[in-house]
């Protein structure tokens, strides 16, 4: 049987909530978190930011 960490695409770079949800999917056992590093500009996205904090 196959056993692997879950993992998850965070597809949200919304400044303010990557302070807490990402706490929060490590809390449930994620141990793999993916984050886009471009996105597109536009007023959607003005609280959007990049991280390599866990590169």
């Amino acid at each position: 049987m196959l056993t692997r960490q879950p993992g998850v695409m965070w597809l949200i770079n919304h400044t303010t909530l990557r302070a807490f949800e990402l706490e929060q999917f490590k809390h449930f056992g994620v141990k793999e978190i993916f984050l886009p590093k471009t996105f597109p500009y536009d007023e959607g996205n003005l609280s959007a930011s990049i991280t390599y904090a866990l590169c």
